[in-house]
C-alpha cells in the first residue's frame, strides 16, 4: 500500500487538503510529522513556531484526520502522545481544468485498524476522476 499512490475522490476533502497544504504553518507542520513520529512540542521547537497558534494548528491537522497518534513519548515527566502524517507524499496535478491529488499513504496508516474513514475518501491506484 505504501508505494501506490491513491487518487483523492472525495471532493471536499481534497479542497480542505489542498486549504492546509496552502497554509504555510499547516504545511511545514504537517512536512515535519512525514518521515519521524514526533510530540507536538518537538514540532513547534523545530519549526520555530509558538505554542499558542501552533497546538490550534496541531489539533486542527489531528481533527481533520492528517496527523495520528503512533504512541506516548515521556516530556518533563508527563506521557504525550507522538504523532505522525498518513501521506508519505501527495501530488497535485492540474489536468484539462480538473484538480487531481493524488497521495501515497505512510505506513502507520497501513497498521491502522480504524480505515474505512479514509479508504472512502481515496479511490483505488491510478482510477480516473469524473
Amino acid at each position: 500500500m505504501e508505494s501506490q499512490w491513491f487518487d483523492i475522490s472525495d471532493h471536499d476533502y481534497a479542497i480542505k487538503t489542498l486549504h492546509i497544504i496552502g497554509d504555510d504553518v499547516k504545511r511545514e507542520i504537517l512536512i515535519s510529522f512525514i518521515d519521524t513520529p514526533r510530540t507536538i512540542n518537538e514540532v513547534l521547537r523545530m519549526c520555530r513556531i509558538s505554542h499558542t497558534s501552533g497546538y490550534r494548528k496541531v489539533k486542527s491537522l489531528i481533527n481533520d484526520g492528517l496527523l495520528v497518534s503512533t504512541g506516548l513519548s515521556i516530556e518533563y515527566g508527563k506521557p504525550v502522545n507522538r504523532y505522525k502524517s498518513i501521506f508519505k507524499n501527495f501530488l497535485i496535478q492540474m489536468v484539462e481544468n480538473k484538480i487531481i491529488m493524488k497521495i501515497q499513504l505512510n505506513s502507520i496508516v497501513r497498521d491502522m485498524h480504524d480505515l474505512p474513514q479514509l479508504i472512502d475518501k481515496i479511490e483505488t491506484p491510478n482510477k480516473i476522476h469524473r
